[in-house]
């Protein structure tokens, strides 16, 4: 396989979890060739049709087959249908993957005209949420639509698999998150934004010291220690004991942010708000802690903290493990080119493919039962 990617960002370091990803493919020789394409710097019409231009004649140059939009859904990405065409017309049999990496509303921020028409054109589209976003894109006319999670950046958190140090909690709980929320009260950005809020307020009172926060707009919050880089969430995590998630934008089936898998190699207990089948990656329980609402989450951590907590330490470490194993943005990559690689032998066969599921799901999911919900309008 010879793959151009698209990628989100300005440099291929804004990606470095899918860049590396890709990179260590080709070292594994399973792709024979990759180049990252950034198109962050594009901001006008005629940016992007230089850089589709660019794209056409690096596939043409080093017989490109495999061609990844990815996180296709910014507002100002010019429809790559007529790139996809030409692609097409000059390279036959060539597959062309769309990724959408962020949740969207059912009535308000919707999925972008951008996402939609990559999803059209697209031969596979992976989504890291289904429900009711892949269904929009199904009924666009988006083929093959495949579940495909975020995942934790093995380059920043990783730590080379190494076992983390020994290390004693200074705090009880830490939450990192902003204080962000849309200005139409009915916005699903707005409510959860509300949630969060009160979520702090409560943890606040009945904590107090034993609780700190990190992130923007919370200022005049007694547990507040300002906002913190991405790439020390994790360092932050691992000074406390218990590590709570906030709750998410949206609630579609499977739907986490990169911050749930990232949180989870913390190597601490990890509280997260219940979203449908997330409990089918990793087990709820086990690896993972769900809470229904804020009410939920202080019982929630009353008991983990009356707990043992050589036994949590334990799951926690464990979980930990699964992640770097199974969960991490190159297991993304490996995925993605796995099912178009399949997808293309049995189309250069003649002969068509069955739903393809990704291979996100923790070992007591019955596969099966998850097609309807992480495969839409498969065509092979």
């Amino acid at each position: 396989m010879r793959l151009l990617v698209l990628l989100q960002g300005k440099v291929p370091e804004d990606q470095v979890g899918y860049h590396d990803g890709f990179n260590t493919l080709v070292g594994e020789n399973l792709l024979d060739y990759y180049r990252a394409m950034p198109y962050g710097v594009c901001n006008t019409a005629e940016d992007w049709n230089r850089l589709y231009d660019k794209a056409e004649e690096i596939v043409n140059e080093q017989r490109i087959d495999t061609v990844l939009l990815q996180f296709f859904h910014g507002n100002n990405i010019l429809s790559p249908e007529e790139f996809i065409r030409k692609l097409r017309n000059s390279i036959p049999g060539i597959i062309v993957i769309a990724t959408c990496g962020d949740p969207f509303g059912r009535f308000f921020n919707q999925l972008p005209a951008s996402m939609l028409k990559a999803a059209r054109f697209s031969d596979i589209t992976f989504f890291t949420g289904m429900g009711y976003m892949a269904q929009t894109a199904a009924s666009a006319g988006a083929k093959n639509v495949v579940l495909m999670p975020n995942g934790c950046c093995q380059v920043r958190f990783g730590l080379n698999n190494a076992p983390l140090p020994e290390s004693s909690p200074e705090f009880d709980l830490i939450f990192i998150g902003s204080n962000n929320g849309g200005r139409n009260p009915f916005n699903h950005l707005s409510i959860s934004g509300r949630l969060r809020s009160r979520m702090v307020d409560q943890l606040e009172r009945r904590y107090g010291r034993r609780f700190v926060l990190y992130g923007h707009n919370w200022k005049n919050h007694p547990s507040w220690q300002g906002p913190i880089p991405y790439n020390d969430q994790v360092s932050a995590m691992r000074r406390s004991r218990l590590v709570i998630g906030g709750f998410p934008g949206v609630r579609v089936p499977y739907y986490t942010s990169d911050r749930f898998f990232n949180s989870l190699v913390s190597g601490k207990p990890f509280l997260d708000f219940r979203v449908p089948r997330v409990d089918r990656l990793l087990v709820a329980g086990e690896d993972w802690y769900p809470y229904e609402d804020i009410e939920g989450l202080m019982r929630l951590i009353d008991r983990l903290l009356d707990a043992d907590q050589a036994e949590l330490k334990n799951k926690a470490q464990a979980c930990r493990n699964t992640v770097l194993a199974r969960h991490t943005q190159y297991h993304r990559c490996r995925n993605m080119l796995a099912i178009a690689s399949r997808l293309r032998e049995y189309r250069a066969r003649g002969l068509d493919i069955g739903p393809q599921l990704p291979d996100c799901f923790h070992d007591q999911v019955v596969t099966a039962e998850e097609l309807p919900f992480a495969v839409l309008n498969w065509r092979g």
